[in-house]
C-alpha cells in the first residue's frame, strides 16, 4: 500500500546569517546522506548572533534549545516528505498538510545541566529532560490510524523507545546535546543525537496525516467486501435453483420411462393373450382399443364382462341423474386414477368393482 521510505542517517547544517542586527533570512540547507543501520546523527546547526561577541556559551542557552528542537522538527519533516506510494512513485503528504502539523507539536528542555566542561576547550556538553506535546486531536487521529492499520498505539511505541509518555505529553531524560561556538565568537554550534525522537514524532505526524487515507480505503474495503458477499449469495442462490430444476427434470424423465415401461408391458400382456380366448367383448371396439389398459380389458373374459356391467351400471346411474356433468366428470376420473393406473386383471377386476359399489342405487 504505501511505500515507507527508510531512515538515512542525515546531516545538514542550518546557518542563520545577517549582516545586520534585523530579523534573519530564511534558512538554507545543505543535505549529506551517509548510510547507516542503527542510528540517525541528527544535524550540527549554526545560528548567528548578529555580531555580538558570544563570550561564554553554556547549556541553559535559549539559542541551543531552538536548534536542537529546530534539527528534531526538520528531521522529522524530511523523513515524511519523502513516503511515497508504492504502486504509482508519488509523495504521499502535502508538504504544507507536513509543516502544518508539525508547527503544531511544542518541544522544550527542561532541568539541564552542564556534564562536562572542559577549561582547555570552548565545547561544553550537556544533559536535559527533552519534553514534546502534542496536540490531543493529533494524538487522537495517529492512535485511530495506527488501529485501522493493525499496529499498536503510540504510547506503546514511546515505551518501545523508553520515552514516558503521560496523555499527550511525552518525555526522556538524559538528554544528551553539546554547545560550541565558533572561533570568531559570533555563530553557536549546536550537535545533538536525537534518532528515537525523530523516529517517534514522525510516527506520530505520519499516522495522523494518514487517517483520512486509511478511512477512505477502509469504506472502500467494506464496499467492495459487501458488493463481493451479495455476488457469492446470489451465485448460490443461482446454483441452488439449478439444482432444483435438475431435480425436477430427472424426476419428470424417471416418470416417463415408468410410463414407457408400463405402457410396453400392458402391450405385451395383450399381445400374449390367445386368440382362441378372445370370443368376448366389452363395451368398446377391442379393434379401436389404443391404451394398455383397453388392450388388457379386450384380452380377458372376466374384464370385458366387468366393463359391460360397469357401462350399463352407468347408463342406469346417468338417466335418473340430477346432474349429469358431475356424473361423467366422476366416471372419467375414475378410469383415470384407478382403473388405467392398475397393470395386472386383479387390480383391474378391484377397481371395477369399487365403481360398481359407487353407483349402485
Amino acid at each position: 500500500m504505501l511505500n515507507l521510505i527508510n531512515f538515512e542517517i542525515k546531516q545538514f547544517v542550518l546557518h542563520f546569517s545577517s549582516k545586520r542586527c534585523s530579523l534573519p533570512k530564511p534558512p538554507s540547507i545543505l543535505i549529506m546522506n551517509i548510510k547507516h543501520l542503527a542510528l540517525i546523527l541528527l544535524s550540527s546547526l549554526m545560528l548567528s548572533a548578529c555580531d555580538k561577541q558570544i563570550s561564554k556559551p553554556n547549556c541553559s542557552s535559549e539559542a541551543a534549545y531552538k536548534l536542537v528542537s529546530q534539527i528534531i522538527i526538520d528531521a522529522v519533516e524530511r523523513e515524511t516528505s519523502d513516503e511515497k506510494y508504492s504502486d504509482t512513485g508519488r509523495f504521499i503528504f502535502d508538504k504544507a498538510k507536513i509543516r502544518a502539523s508539525l508547527d503544531q507539536l511544542q518541544t522544550t528542555i527542561e532541568s539541564v545541566r552542564t556534564t562536562k566542561d572542559d577549561p582547555n576547550s570552548s565545547k561544553k556538553f550537556c544533559s536535559g529532560v527533552l519534553k514534546a506535546t502534542i496536540p490531543a486531536s493529533m494524538l487522537a487521529d495517529a492512535d485511530k490510524s495506527k488501529e485501522l492499520e493493525n499496529k499498536p498505539k503510540i504510547s506503546e511505541d514511546a515505551r518501545e523507545l523508553n520515552i514516558d509518555s503521560n496523555i499527550n505529553v511525552f518525555t526522556k531524560k538524559d538528554f544528551e546535546f553539546s554547545v560550541q561556538p565558533t572561533d570568531d565568537g559570533k555563530e553557536l554550534y549546536v550537535e545533538s543525537e536525537g534518532t528515537i525522537w525523530v523516529r517517534l514524532l514522525h510516527d506520530i505526524t505520519r499516522s495522523a496525516l494518514l487517517k483520512p487515507i486509511l478511512e477512505i480505503q477502509k469504506a472502500e474495503q467494506a464496499q467492495q467486501k459487501a458488493q463481493d458477499q451479495q455476488e457469492v449469495a446470489q451465485l448460490k442462490q443461482e446454483a441452488e435453483a439449478s439444482k432444483l430444476e435438475a431435480e425436477k427434470l430427472s424426476a419428470l424423465q424417471e416418470k416417463q420411462e415408468a410410463d414407457r415401461l408400463k405402457q410396453e408391458f400392458l402391450d405385451r400382456r395383450a399381445e400374449e393373450q390367445p386368440s382362441a380366448q378372445k370370443s368376448f367383448s366389452p363395451s368398446f371396439d377391442c379393434r379401436k382399443a389404443s391404451t394398455g389398459s383397453e388392450r388388457l380389458i379386450c384380452s380377458s373374459k372376466e374384464l370385458s364382462a366387468a366393463d359391460v356391467k360397469l357401462a350399463q351400471a352407468y347408463k342406469s346411474a346417468a338417466n335418473v341423474s340430477s346432474d349429469k356433468g358431475i356424473l361423467k366428470s366422476e366416471q372419467n376420473a375414475w378410469r383415470k386414477n384407478e382403473r388405467d393406473a392398475c397393470s395386472d386383471i386383479e387390480c383391474m377386476l378391484a377397481a371395477y368393482q369399487n365403481r360398481l359399489i359407487q353407483l349402485a342405487p
